[in-house]
């Protein structure tokens, strides 16, 4: 059972009304344009976060998508009961997917686990083009099989297709080595202002996926230090910063949801 604190909702408009004039504030440091649709985009999920009954329509669809994956679990709505205020569905069973000592002793492969996650969220962004768009440990169960729950989904999101096209270019780019469909991915999703400085975006993206492909990291969860401060490194004079910045501009909403559904 999932209930919404009291007066949640005017808690939210208050909070979005003060990250308002911080932003106004951000921005002059961080002159990346259209800035603001980090609230829009925020204030749209939140929107959706706090209506129950439309996360439980998404829960559906969500688990319309994997019907005949029983290795993938989704809760069960019992609409009888269920308000925009309170969500009630089935308890579902299993250990969190973060516990790996727990899963191998309860003999699950957590890399079986892990292979199956991927593949799950590769169908829904490329094939099925709804997602679940708040991936947290804490909404993922595992029972054996291995066999993955999804929890919480007031965060489900269609895929744009210009998202979608940017990300494959992105990732054929890495496993070609070739910095310039990296490039042409990142201005499909949005990412490239029209005024901005090109040649210093491409310097810039080139200097960092170099930087990536000649870093040897077997373990993201322990990044060494030197290795962290290179991937962080833009590669960038001082006097050249604010002028990157401006190269870069904030996409339009990668996702999108209807209250419809």
């Amino acid at each position: 059972m999932k209930i919404l604190y009291p007066n949640i909702q005017k808690i939210i408009a208050l909070d979005l009304r003060v990250l308002g004039w911080v932003m106004h504030v951000y921005r002059w440091f961080v002159p990346m344009a259209h800035l603001e649709r980090v609230i829009e985009q925020l204030r749209d999920l939140l929107a959706r976060e706090t209506n129950l009954q439309h996360e439980a329509r998404c829960l559906e669809r969500l688990a319309a998508n994997f019907t005949n994956q029983p290795d993938i679990l989704f809760p069960k709505v019992y609409w009888e009961l269920t308000t925009p205020e309170i969500l009630v569905m089935t308890f579902m069973e299993g250990i969190k997917i973060s516990h790996v000592a727990e899963l191998r002793a309860a003999g699950i492969d957590p890399e079986a686990v892990a292979k199956r996650l991927v593949e799950a969220f590769y169908q829904q962004l490329f094939v099925d083009g709804v997602f679940h768009a708040d991936p947290h440990p804490g909404n993922f169960l595992v029972q054996e099989g291995p066999k993955l729950v999804f929890l919480d989904f007031g965060a489900v999101s269609e895929v744009r297709p210009n998202l979608v096209a940017g990300m494959l270019d992105i990732l054929q780019g890495m496993f070609a080595k070739n910095d310039d469909l990296v490039l042409r991915g990142i201005e499909t999703m949005g990412f490239v202002a029209p005024d901005g400085n090109r040649k210093l975006l491409e310097r810039t993206v080139r200097h960092y996926f170099q930087t990536l492909l000649n870093l040897r990291i077997e373990d993201y969860g322990h990044i060494k230090r030197e290795d962290m401060r290179r991937l962080t490194d833009p590669g960038v004079g001082k006097g050249e910063l604010r002028d990157l910045m401006r190269a870069f501009e904030y996409p339009r909403g990668g996702s999108s949801s209807s209250g419809a559904w």
